[in-house]
Parts: C-alpha cells; structure tokens; sequence
C-alpha cells in the first residue's frame, strides 16, 4: 500500500507510518490542492493534518482511489465543522465512514438524521489522561506517539 503524506507530521508520527508492516510511505508537504489532486491516483491512502488545505476538490478524489483499488475508503477529521452541504457531499461520494472528534459542537440526532457515515468520537479520555499527566508532572508525549 502506497501512502501520501501531504502535512508536515511530526517525524515520530512518519516513523510510525513507515514502520507499519505493507505500507510505503511518501512525504510530499507544501502541495497546492492542484498538485494534490493531480498526484493522489498515485496513492492507496493520504495522512493529513487539521491544517491541511484538502478542498472539497480533493475529497470527491475518493474516486481516484477507488479507482486505484481502494475496498473502502474512511476520513478522520480532528476538528470538523461541517456544513450543510458536506451531508450530500459525504452520502454521494466514495468515502464511506468520516470519523469526527467533538472538540467542535455537534448534534449527534441531526448528524444521524442526515447520514449514517459520520461517527463522532468522544476526546474525553485522552483530556482527561493528559489532566492526570499535567497534575503528576508526567510526559505527554507517550500519549500521542
């Protein structure tokens, strides 16, 4: 499996990719959405950050990774604000699961009432880790490495 990285990760977050097992990392960061979008048939995955520049362009590229043999294509969005327009979007595209912290105000029933491909993913443990770390003067970094 052939993966874009697009964002700048930290370099113990590429080790981790590389690492896996079946999985050819590339880091290409600074692309425009046009470099982007002519480039991702290239790849079977991309790994990108909550400051990526990835457009609604890029998203409907599911398709070319579909394309390129793709059995289900999933997203994860860190802090999502979702419009009323990505409910379409999301049902009439090749994504087929968009998971979404809620450090963004969402409306589980109103979500569910518009698609059953986004799963809100609570981020109270890992606060509440960090919390307890902070207090003991423990590492943080264990927890997002």
């Amino acid at each position: 499996m052939k993966v874009l990285v697009s964002d700048d990760l930290s370099p113990q977050g590429v080790a981790i990719l590389k690492e896996a097992k079946g999985i050819e990392v590339e880091v290409k960061t600074g692309l425009s959405p046009e470099e982007l979008r002519g480039i991702i048939a290239d790849y079977h995955g991309l790994v990108v950050r909550s400051a990526t520049k990835v457009t609604a362009e890029i998203i409907e590229a599911a398709a070319a990774l579909k394309e390129r043999g793709a059995r289900r294509i999933m997203a994860c969005i860190t802090h999502a604000v979702l419009a009323d327009s990505v409910f379409d979007k999301l049902n009439n595209s090749d994504i087929s699961a968009l998971a979404v912290t809620n450090t963004v105000m969402h409306d589980p029933e109103f979500i569910a009432s518009k698609t059953d491909r986004i799963q809100i993913l609570s981020v109270a443990r890992i606060l509440g880790e960090a919390m307890h770390r902070i207090h003991h003067e423990e590492s943080l970094s264990s927890l997002f490495i």
